[in-house]
């Protein structure tokens, strides 16, 4: 979940991606991600990024539930685990 958790960063708003920082430094020094891998995510970021705007409405749909589930419904299923 990890993986999933990096790519879609880039469709949280900026508001969401402060808070959602913390979790992505911990993902990084996890895997002890490299600069030239962490360029690599970020190009994969920005593709996929690039057509959200062009996407139908169902696609956009998608993925809000997407980030859902890997930042605010994992959020809460930490606290609740804790």
């Amino acid at each position: 979940m990890d993986v999933y958790t990096l790519l879609y960063y880039r469709f949280l708003t900026r508001e969401d991606r402060k808070v959602y920082r913390p979790h992505i430094v911990a993902i990084t020094k996890k895997y002890e991600l490299d600069r030239d891998t962490m360029q690599r995510i970020s190009d994969i970021q920005t593709s996929l990024a690039e057509g959200y705007q062009t996407r139908t409405q169902s696609g956009k749909d998608r993925v809000s539930k997407i980030l859902k589930v890997l930042y605010h419904e994992r959020e809460l299923s930490e606290i609740e685990v804790i």
